[in-house]
């Protein structure tokens, strides 16, 4: 005459016993399954595929910002180079000038003991 839903208070082979009030056959509608738990199968292949493209955008963005870095790093290297150059080019001139410097050494010598010899005579 309508239907209703009731819970399943006992279970035996064949037959289930339900909190209803009349005595009798009812029909149950329903499938019959061995196992109450199922794993939706494409469910997960979905979940799957969504999982596989968030790897990949974050692998992207990895690769993106490793490249960013590699350029980084090349353009600092050869920065480090040039100034490594312009180092060992400061050293040589450095060098050269110490070597000019005692060249004129007895020049100086000379030079002061006379600048000092007119301050003495003034």
């Amino acid at each position: 005459d309508g239907s209703d839903i009731y819970a399943v208070q006992a279970v035996r082979d064949g037959a289930f016993r339900v909190d209803l009030a009349e005595n009798g056959e009812v029909f149950v509608y329903g499938r019959e399954v061995d196992d109450f738990h199922t794993v939706d199968y494409e469910a997960i292949a979905m979940l799957n595929v969504s999982a596989t493209q968030a790897l990949y955008q974050r692998m992207q963005q990895q690769q993106a910002e490793m490249n960013a870095q590699k350029k980084t790093m090349h353009a600092q290297q050869k920065t480090i180079e040039a100034l490594t150059k312009k180092v060992a080019r400061i050293d040589t001139l450095e060098r050269q000038l110490a070597a000019i410097m005692e060249q004129l050494a007895p020049v100086n010598a000379v030079r002061n003991a006379t600048i000092t010899e007119k301050n003495d005579a003034q």
